[in-house]
């Protein structure tokens, strides 16, 4: 005759504690595993966050320039902030200025990032001066006041560009037109108490208009800047420019930080 034999109380005390401790180390592995994946996507939004900063401050700090003393483009240098003319457009002179400022360049221009704007934009128009050397080229900076339309001596569509500015010898034909906003990029605390990098632009007349973010979050310390010369030396004097270094940190979560460094080169500066 067989007899079922269930289990003794000190078997399923066994039983109870083994499986007790394989359910502990197993949410051990799992909180672990949540642990680690979080660190890894806090990583990733992080160097995402560099990329997306660095481009953006090398795309807009290649453009400017340093190469004319008589027109710098650097006008602010700060460890966390930089105030520059950033070339917004860029056109062909297709008729000469009048005595009175006013010239016409061909409507469809060279490159353009939007469209023109009086309230915002001025001009730096090209004097090539001896067109038998390139040493005493430059870039005279002129207030724009009004744009309209008009025709290009050869018939094309044209853009009339007023200056309010009176004769400007040594514009010609064929000479390009660049055209600018003054922006401030800088480190900022946003209303959510995170610091971004973020971008102002100016009005004229009124100032500086609010700053927009651009890129974030950064650490508190996310955004820094050195001004190089020639040479990789450290400088002041904007004039001397010819790169700025660019150190970016942003955090990872968790206590944890990213950094990235880069270089932007000015123009016209080998």
């Amino acid at each position: 005759m067989n007899v079922r034999r269930g289990f003794t109380l000190a078997e399923l005390l066994v039983a109870t504690v083994l499986t007790s401790v394989v359910a502990t180390a197993a949410l051990r592995v799992l909180l672990r595993q949540q642990q680690l994946t979080g660190q890894l996507a806090g990583r990733a939004r992080a160097n995402t966050t560099l990329r997306i900063a660095a481009a953006v401050l090398r795309a807009e700090l290649r453009a400017v320039s340093t190469a004319d003393p008589l027109s710098l483009d650097l006008l602010e240098l700060g460890p966390s902030a930089i105030a520059y003319r950033a070339t917004r457009g860029l056109s062909i002179i297709c008729r000469a200025p009048d005595a009175a400022g006013r010239f016409v360049v061909y409507q469809d221009p060279v490159w353009a990032l939007r469209g023109t704007d009086p309230a915002r934009d001025s001009l730096l128009l090209f004097i090539d001066n001896d067109p038998g050397t390139d040493t005493d080229d430059r870039w005279l900076a002129r207030n724009l006041v009004q744009v309209s339309g008009d025709t290009c001596p050869n018939g094309t569509p044209g853009t009339a560009y007023d200056t309010g500015a009176g004769a400007i010898p040594g514009v010609v034909v064929g000479g390009p037109v660049s055209r600018f906003e003054i922006v401030r990029i800088r480190l900022y605390t946003g209303g959510d108490g995170a610091r971004w990098l973020g971008l102002q632009t100016t009005s004229k007349g009124t100032g500086w208009n609010p700053i927009q973010p651009v890129v974030g979050p950064l650490a508190v310390d996310g955004l820094q800047f050195s001004y190089l010369d020639a040479g990789g030396a450290a400088v002041l004097d904007p004039s001397r420019v010819a790169g700025v270094g660019i150190v970016l940190t942003a955090s990872a979560g968790g206590g944890a930080a990213v950094g990235a460094v880069t270089i932007a080169a000015l123009r016209n500066r080998g």
